[in-house]
Formats: C-alpha cells, structure tokens, sequence
C-alpha cells in the first residue's frame, strides 16, 4: 500500500483489487438452463397454466472458487467496517443509501445478482462494476477537511531513535506535513524513566524527553508547532473514542492506544495521507494489521546528544 497517498485512494485501491477478484469468479461461472414448470393448483378457468419455459441460474461453483468466493466476502465485510467509519454523521436518507448499496454488493457476492438474473456473464460483470462505482462515487464525495497532505502519527520508538523532531519531516524528504504526537506517546516517555533499562536505552530516553520539552517551549502545541519543510507539530490531548475501531485493538495496551489515534486521524481527514513513524517491528505490523501504512525514521540519536 502507498503511504504517500490519501486514505479514500487507499480504499478505492482496495475496493478495486476486490472487484478484479469477483470478477474473476463472475468470468469462471457457468449458466445453466432449467425447466421452470408451472404450477398446477394455480389454474383459473380465465387464466390457465402456460407450458414449461427454460430459466436459468448459475451452476454451482467448483470448491476452491467457492473458496475465493467466500474470502472475497469476508474481505469486503472488512473493507465496508472501515467505509462506515467515515459516514457517522450521515443523513437518515443517507443511512438508507449506504444500507441499500451494501445489501446489493453482498447479494452479487454471495449470489452473484441483484433483483434478477444476469443473462450472460459479461452482463453480471457490468452489472457488478456499478455496484462498485456508487461506493468509489461516495469516497469521491466526501469533503476535503482543508487539513495538510500528509498526516504522521509519531510513535514512541521513533522519538527514542530520532529525538530532534524538527529532523524527523528533513530526513524523510516530506514537505508540509503535521506530525502528531498522542497522549500515549508522551505518557509512554514518562513511564519509561521509572523502569530498569541500560545505559544506551537511559541516554536516548533522556535526549527524547529533553527535545521534545524543547520543541513543545516554542509554541501551543495544541495549535501547532512550526517546523522546518513546512510542517507543524501537534499533540493530540483527547483520548481515542474506542467504540468504533477494530474490536480487537485492546485500549490497555499503548501500542493499539497510537493506533487508534492514527485511524481517527483517518477517519476524520480521509483525503490526507496518514502513516505512523514507527521504527518498533511490532508496531509496524499492528499498523499493517489495521490498514495504516508506517514510515521508518533514521537512527540520529548520536546527532542528539
């Protein structure tokens, strides 16, 4: 996934990959012809029966497409959970759209039609691409929040490995930029000082701790910090609302806390590229787990002390 682009690209790109996969299964589908038999006790002597005619249906799917078929739908299942976060405030008529659309997208996937039988499989193709063109039209809709391009949620190993925030936005060539500090973040620092650590791992701590109360002297950090590139550094006093994140992201846990920080920041600036800076292996793929692309910062702790 590109970290460079904007979150709604990030979806359309998912949401892309997933047709072409339908469609795969629509291409290897087979119509078969049956006899569709009128029903006796429905005779009225002004309206009598007509005779068979040939309907049709798919034929049933080979095993290991009925296989795709089924992960295909578990993926848009998970694609769609991440698509209503960005339409909580939406309209009851709004409401009543998006519920439509993703009753017909789950009809193609599990059934492969809606409100009727494709005549061919380059109809239900189509007919299916539509269906994915209203939902990418809907992502297309949503309103610029007027926020920077790119949005990075800074996690606490980076500040450890790179202390001089000014440089993080320098180093990785990034123009422009808000970079976002969480609560966790900073109380993560603090609760780092208590624990047993050596020497090396003390030394950065202290220099992370030292220029971080530096750069946050110079300006409301609630407001935003100017930095060199262009950039500005925010923190973030408001802790993540968990009720409509990932279930299995754990708010004991600092790790999910960042994330949750970072899908908000998602959520709420959709046309904004956000990535997490985090140089901890296990962070990274979390953040791979939840969708949110991560971004590594030099090691310049040596340029800091």
């Amino acid at each position: 996934m590109d970290s460079n682009s904007s979150y709604t690209s990030q979806m359309k790109e998912r949401l892309r990959n997933l047709q072409s996969r339908f469609d795969a299964i629509l291409r290897a589908s087979k119509l078969e012809g049956y006899l569709n038999k009128p029903n006796p006790l429905a005779y009225f002597s002004t309206n009598p029966p007509k005779g068979p005619e040939i309907k049709y249906r798919w034929a049933k799917l080979p095993p290991e497409i009925e296989r795709e078929q089924n992960r295909v739908l578990k993926d848009f299942e998970e694609w769609h959970s991440e698509f209503c976060r960005l339409f909580q405030n939406a309209t009851k008529d709004e409401e009543m759209q998006l519920k439509e659309l993703y009753l017909n997208m789950d009809l193609w996937i599990r059934y492969r039609m809606v409100s009727g039988m494709p005549r061919s499989t380059d109809e239900a193709v189509a007919l299916f691409g539509e269906t994915c063109d209203q939902f990418s039209k809907l992502l297309d809709n949503i309103e610029p929040t007027g926020n920077s391009d790119t949005i990075l949620v800074v996690d606490t190993s980076a500040i450890i490995d790179c202390p001089d925030i000014s440089r993080m936005t320098i180093t990785l060539n990034t123009v422009g930029a808000t970079l976002i500090i969480p609560s966790t973040t900073i109380s993560e620092l603090d609760h780092l000082k208590s624990g047993k650590r050596d020497e090396n791992f003390r030394k950065r701590l202290t220099a992370a701790i030292r220029t971080l109360n530096e750069t946050i002297a110079k300006g409301n950090v609630l407001e935003g910090i100017p930095l060199p590139n262009g950039s500005i550094l925010k923190m973030l006093a408001a802790e993540p609302d968990f009720s409509n994140l990932p279930k299995w992201l754990d708010p004991s846990i600092n790790d999910d806390r960042i994330l949750a920080a970072a899908i908000e920041m998602q959520r709420k600036h959709p046309h904004s590229s956000v990535a997490v800076l985090a140089n901890d292996i296990n962070m990274q793929n979390k953040a791979k787990l939840a969708g949110i692309p991560t971004k590594r910062v030099p090691d310049l702790f040596d340029d800091a002390i």
